[in-house]
């Protein structure tokens, strides 16, 4: 049985809070520890407070477990609905493939990107 309400929250979940992690990530990767880099010790100062004290990348890797899983949910509501032949169609493959480059996406944020932020906050502690 197809629940619209279900279907609205999966959807909405999955692209605000997609959204969030994505522009969180790009912004961080491009812009704040370029400036951090650049700056010294005043960088060093505002990195340790973002990941030490603020906590930014565990709240990122949160956002993407709650985005993939609001994704899979979205994808078996699909495939349950086809019987499996949504998964066969272009988009089908397209989400797929999406779906996979998220979840290697996430792997390396959790497994790179967030340990090295917070040995670097942890380097330019006093």
């Amino acid at each position: 049985m197809d629940q619209p309400i279900v279907l609205f929250l999966l959807r909405a979940i999955h692209i605000g809070v997609g959204v969030f992690w994505i522009g969180s990530v790009l912004l961080v990767t491009f812009y704040l520890l370029p400036a951090v880099r650049a700056t010294g010790a005043a960088g060093g100062q505002v990195l340790q407070e973002l990941m030490l004290k603020r906590r930014v990348s565990v709240h990122l890797i949160w956002a993407g477990w709650v985005t993939i899983f609001a994704g899979v949910g979205l994808y078996m509501r699909n495939m349950a609905l086809s019987h499996g032949a949504w998964g066969r169609t272009p988009m089908g493959i397209g989400i797929s493939i999406g779906a996979v480059a998220g979840f290697l996406g996430l792997m390396v944020g959790m497994i790179v990107n967030g340990p090295t932020a917070r040995r670097m906050a942890l380097a330019s502690q006093p």
